[in-house]
C-alpha cells in the first residue's frame, strides 16, 4: 500500500490553472462546441457558400481582386503566416459576426480561410445566413500551403 503523502493539497496547481482557464474561457469554449456540434450534425451546404480548393481559391481572388479576405483563426495564428491582404477575424471571439459585418461594410460577399477549413465552414454559415455570398477555402491554411501558393507574415 503505498504512503499517504501529507501536506500536499489535493489538487496540484496545474489542475487549479486549467480550472481558471476553463472557467475565464467558458463563453468562447462553449460558443465553439455549439458550432461545431451544429457543424457535425448538418447535413446540408447553407445557401450563399461555396467550399473551394486551393487552385480555385486563388483563381478567384485573381478574377476578384475587391472581394475581401478574411481570415477567420486566432491573432497568435494569424501572426504566424497568412494569405496576403487578408484580414483577421477571429471565429471564436464573442463578437465575431459584428466584427465581420464592420470589416465588409456594404459589401454583400466575401471570402475565407482558417488553418483547415473547419473553423472557417462555421464561420461561413454565421455569415451566410446574414445574406452574404461566402467563398470558402476548403482545405484552409494548411491546403494553402501545401499548394505553394502566396503567403505573408
Amino acid at each position: 500500500m503505498a504512503p499517504i503523502s501529507r501536506g500536499r493539497p489535493i489538487f496540484s496547481s496545474t489542475i487549479l490553472h486549467f480550472i481558471i482557464l476553463i472557467t475565464m474561457h467558458f463563453r468562447t469554449l462553449s460558443r465553439f462546441l455549439f458550432m461545431s456540434l451544429c457543424s457535425f450534425f448538418s447535413c446540408s451546404t447553407p445557401e450563399g457558400l461555396s467550399s473551394l480548393s486551393a487552385g480555385e481559391f486563388s483563381t478567384l481572388l485573381n478574377q476578384k481582386p475587391d472581394l475581401i479576405l478574411l481570415d477567420v483563426r486566432t491573432p497568435s495564428e494569424y501572426a504566424e503566416g497568412h494569405l496576403p491582404k487578408s484580414v483577421n477575424v477571429d471565429v471564436l471571439a464573442p463578437d465575431f459576426e459584428q466584427r465581420a459585418e464592420a470589416v465588409l461594410g456594404k459589401q454583400r460577399s466575401v471570402a475565407l480561410y482558417c488553418r483547415s477549413g473547419h473553423r472557417s465552414k462555421q464561420a461561413a454559415t454565421l455569415l451566410s445566413r446574414r445574406g452574404i455570398q461566402v467563398y470558402e477555402l476548403s482545405t484552409g491554411w494548411l491546403g494553402w500551403v501545401e499548394a505553394a501558393l502566396p503567403t505573408a507574415r
